[in-house]
């Protein structure tokens, strides 16, 4: 069984689960999205667009009026719809929020995703959207793109969504951490209690690491992650 494998065996047992953003650096990351949740989704119609293996369900769903669930492939027996994001089957101006995470990149025309975004999402209404700026090559051969956040605010605006706020998230350090957090719990995770102890140290190690990404990289030239906040005017 190969490294890849394990690590994917590994990480498939958290998703959907607050454990999931312990995992390293790159996912520790995404808790920041939580407070954007509990501002946009509470009480409204949320698409989660290439939800995936539905890795935020757990986080947006009790807090929305109707939580709706959109991807290319049936990675998820729960997804709702199986659709290509450049062409969604959804009526014009039906949600109040849309949610799309490390998806662009994956999409070999992403301004068509962020027009259909665009055009599903209501007068005033919010994407969250998430891309990376430092990553290794991942779900190959479906990878793309990577986006600085003059980039992404650029083609939000020529598909008619006006940036409310981009956030980097994590830097350089995490880039380079994530892959050691990577080995260690795919060589030792499930390995009883050594597994456990692992995981804790890793968990902690990666905390670290972020600690020090916004120590010494105060210009965020090195941001792992941009988190965009977009609204359609």
């Amino acid at each position: 069984m190969t490294l890849k494998t394990n690590w994917q065996n590994y990480y498939r047992r958290f998703i959907g689960t607050r454990e999931y953003f312990k995992l390293s650096p790159s996912h520790l990351i995404f808790e920041a999205l939580e407070d954007y949740f509990d501002l946009y989704c509470k009480d409204r119609r949320v698409l989660d667009v290439g939800a995936g293996e539905m890795t935020y369900r757990f986080l947006i769903k009790p807090l929305a009026r109707e939580y709706i669930t959109i991807d290319k492939y049936p990675a998820h027996p729960d997804l709702d719809i199986i659709a290509d994001a450049g062409a969604m089957p959804l009526q014009d101006e039906s949600f109040d929020t849309v949610f799309c995470s490390q998806v662009l990149e994956h999409s070999p025309r992403p301004m068509a995703v962020l027009k259909e975004i665009s055009r599903v999402l209501k007068k005033d209404g919010i994407a969250i959207i998430t891309v990376p700026h430092l990553s290794y090559l991942h779900g190959e051969p479906e990878d793309f793109f990577r986006y600085t956040k003059y980039g992404l605010k650029e083609l939000c605006a020529e598909a008619g969504l006006t940036d409310l706020k981009i956030i980097p998230l994590g830097g350089l350090l995490s880039f380079i951490f994530t892959p050691c957090s990577i080995l260690m719990l795919s060589v030792f995770g499930t390995i009883p209690v050594i597994g456990r102890i692992v995981y804790i140290i890793n968990y902690y190690l990666s905390k670290l690491v972020l600690f020090a990404d916004k120590k010494f990289d105060k210009n965020k030239v090195f941001a792992l992650n941009y988190l965009g906040i977009f609204k359609k005017t």
